[in-house]
């Protein structure tokens, strides 16, 4: 009979602490990256890489969309939109006869289905139709509503795929309802009240921002073309933590399936935010990983746990993020770095 194993001894804080920050270095590499987390207003780890700090600007990708998403939550929960807004109405009238020609279901697509990337409107940023570089000049609404096929993917609510098209449409919905730009709205409604003196849009590159794409920034308003730091990100997570943004039923109906929406796929993804359940210490997480040429970057929270997560870098496609969000959450929990229960 073989001797029974002993069960490893749980590592110290200080030995995940040196883990997690040794992933990291491997996983980043030479690029100029600054990574936080942060627990219920304290600070549990910090890691900078080349000469990057936690006021460094990065452009952001794709988390430009929970950005969006929460902006349109509010305005929603002040009765100034409607989540079921029918959305076609709000785009450009050439695109709108376009559309209906093309697939009448268009006529039942609503702001939530688009905040849900459920849709069913094909992706212009990955259509294997569309002429390479097209995207790197600027282009009008209506040029980029053309750009892929009109035709649905599927029909509205069936299932879930991602669609950078549908917050692109967020972002005219916002523009033509509000009467202002994006831009503008973000100012308004997130950065200034929270004082993210390193946070904003791009409509072209700018120098004082690391991190570039092979698509003229404007061309993805509301998608992917916001800039901000590890700081600014971790301060933006926290202001989830409490009302600051939004109610906690508005964060609740965020962070939740979208009833109507009824594939398998519906569970990974509300408004704004993929959802991952029961991942940390039982706990669910909310995140989303933003990539462009040569940008990735990563949010991820547990909200039951106040506990956030940022990570900006111009590294290229550094991908399966939510994994390893998982894997440093839990490993800081189980070597007693992070607190159980946040008041």
């Amino acid at each position: 009979m073989g001797v029974a194993q002993a069960a490893p001894a749980p590592k110290s804080c200080d030995a995940a602490l040196a883990q997690v920050r040794q992933d990291f270095q491997k996983v980043y590499g030479p690029a100029q990256a600054s990574f936080r987390v942060e627990q219920g207003g304290k600070l549990v780890f910090s890691a900078d890489l080349n000469g990057a700090d936690s006021r460094t600007r990065f452009l952001l990708g794709s988390i430009t969309k929970p950005m969006a998403a929460i902006v349109t939550l509010m305005h929603a929960s002040r009765g100034e939109l409607k989540l079921d807004r029918r959305i076609l109405q709000d785009l450009p009238t050439d695109f709108q006869n376009d559309a209906r020609a093309a697939d009448p279901r268009w006529e039942t697509i609503t702001l939530a289905q688009v905040l849900n990337h459920s849709a069913g409107i094909v992706d212009y940023l990955n259509a294997s139709s569309m002429p390479d570089g097209y995207l790197s000049k600027k282009r009008s609404a209506v040029e980029i509503l053309r750009s892929v096929p009109t035709q649905l993917a599927f029909a509205p609510s069936e299932k879930l795929r991602y669609s950078n098209t549908g917050y692109y449409i967020v972002g005219r919905v916002l523009e033509r309802q509000l009467a202002r730009d994006f831009s503008d709205l973000l100012q308004e409604e997130v950065v200034r009240p929270l004082q993210l003196h390193d946070t904003g849009v791009l409509r072209e590159q700018a120098m004082d921002v690391l991190g570039d794409s092979s698509i003229y920034l404007e061309n993805m308003m509301a998608v992917g073309n916001a800039y901000s730091t590890s700081s600014d990100l971790i301060r933006w997570l926290k202001a989830l933590d409490d009302e600051s943004l939004l109610s906690d039923d508005w964060k609740k109906r965020m962070w939740s399936q979208l009833s109507e929406c009824g594939g398998d796929s519906c569970q990974n993804y509300g408004l704004g935010f993929s959802l991952r359940s029961k991942w940390v210490q039982g706990q669910d997480m909310v995140a989303h990983e933003g990539h462009l040429r040569n940008v990735s970057a990563l949010v991820a929270k547990v909200p039951a746990l106040k506990l956030n997560l940022a990570i900006v870098s111009n590294a290229p496609g550094i991908y399966g993020g939510f994994a390893r969000a998982r894997d440093w959450f839990n490993g800081l929990a189980d070597a007693g770095c992070l607190a159980s229960v946040i008041p």
